[in-house]
């Protein structure tokens, strides 16, 4: 099942299933005009990206933020560009610094603990503390951003970003149960 397919089951769900929206939301798309303005700055943007950000311009999934182009009223959706600026002018690396500043990662997202989801040049997403660790320490989570969304947070290595030690049935929330009731995850 596809990343898309995986979203139209759980929207379907949420007006069934009261704990899901918690770790679940979409937000209205992005305008064509941001979609374009992101192919033109990062023309290494993955295709299916714009897609999502078409259908939603951000979005929560569990503990995971995705980001979209800031115009959403909800906060916790945070802008890529904002957050590329504040990677170029905030951090203490300077290969940090010297990648935003040639807009050389897409910084598409971030998990609880505000390590970041980059989508690099060729299109692999890592993720890394922009705080504590440099480019090269990065994790590749994902070959692209339709694995990161239909096997990472959608599927089944989910439990591989924040429980590696395997998730017990008593330590599920909804989210996690929603994942494994669907056949998405073990």
């Amino acid at each position: 099942m596809n990343w898309q397919e995986k979203i139209a089951v759980t929207q379907e769900l949420l007006d069934t299933v009261d704990s899901l929206d918690i770790h679940f939301r979409l937000t209205d798309g992005a305008t064509n005009s941001f979609l374009e303005s992101m192919r033109q700055r990062f023309p290494f943007v993955d295709d299916e990206y714009l897609s999502f950000l078409k259908l939603s311009n951000g979005a929560r999934l569990d503990l995971c933020v995705l980001f979209g182009s800031g115009e959403d009223p909800d906060p916790s959706f945070p802008s890529v560009i904002a957050d590329l600026e504040s990677m170029r002018d905030d951090l203490e690396y300077t290969e940090w610094q010297q990648i935003a500043a040639d807009d050389g990662v897409i910084p598409i997202g971030r998990d609880s603990g505000c390590s970041r989801f980059l989508m690099m040049p060729n299109k692999e997403i890592i993720l890394v503390d922009v705080i504590r660790q440099t480019p090269a320490e990065g994790r590749v989570i994902a070959q692209s951003f339709a694995e990161l969304l239909e096997d990472v947070f959608m599927g089944e290595h989910f439990d591989d970003l924040f429980y590696p030690d395997k998730l017990t049935l008593e330590d599920e929330d909804a989210w996690t149960q929603h994942l494994r009731q669907q056949g998405w995850r073990p």
